[in-house]
């Protein structure tokens, strides 16, 4: 086992524009458990982990890993080293306190470059998909910027399941597309959203590179 510099604990349920976190309609935001998968790049296995924020806010971030792990010659690990590890979503969203961020799925390619792609939700936002981009050259610890929209929510969500809870579900998923190198990294992603009709829809979006400098 390795320490993290980040503590995760239980995820709060999700704000939106028309009910609070706690309340029956909110977003539930599922438990501490690393969704998307683990992909492994490079050498480094990479996750993310929807966990509460910490703020004192009833909020949602994600953290984010990559993970080096050590082998002996027959193929066990026997240590590994956080070489890049990012809480998001910690400190709200400006001034919007109730402002989460959940189901988060990062993608490497081959070169160590990733996209996370994610889902947000607040008392001024229904459900969302948002996405955001790291070069493998930027320093580790945080994000260059504060991501983009792929998707936003046009009206409430409120499906009940057979437990009462509200029911989003880890549905975001990314992958690399070709190399790195030809002729720039790009990813393929998906999210969901709700509609203009109460139910939740799919919007899939590509980002990348136009340049070995871009950011």
């Amino acid at each position: 086992m390795i320490g993290t510099a980040n503590n995760y604990a239980q995820p709060f349920t999700a704000a939106q524009p028309g009910t609070a976190s706690g309340t029956t309609c909110a977003i539930n935001t599922g438990f501490v458990g690393i969704s998307g998968g683990v992909t492994w790049s490079g050498g480094d296995l990479y996750a993310a982990a929807t966990s509460a924020n910490f703020t004192g806010n009833a909020a949602d971030g994600w953290i984010y890993w990559q993970v080096h792990p050590y082998l002996n010659t027959s193929g066990s690990i026997t240590s590994a080293t956080i070489r890049n590890e990012i809480f998001w979503g910690k400190f709200g969203f400006g001034a919007n306190t109730t402002f989460s961020e959940y189901y988060p799925t990062p993608q490497p390619d081959d070169e160590g470059n990733v996209t996370v792609v994610a889902n947000y939700s607040s008392n001024a936002s229904f459900p969302s998909t948002l996405f955001v981009g790291q070069r493998t050259t930027q320093p580790t610890g945080s994000f260059p910027d504060g991501g983009l929209t792929l998707a936003s929510g046009s009206a409430f969500y409120c499906q009940l399941d057979k437990q009462g809870r509200n029911r989003w579900g880890d549905y975001t998923a990314a992958s690399a597309f070709g190399s790195s190198i030809a002729p720039f990294p790009e990813f393929w992603f998906a999210g969901q959203f709700s509609e203009s009709s109460g139910n939740w829809g799919t919007r899939i979006g590509k980002n990348g590179y136009s340049t070995p400098a871009a950011q």
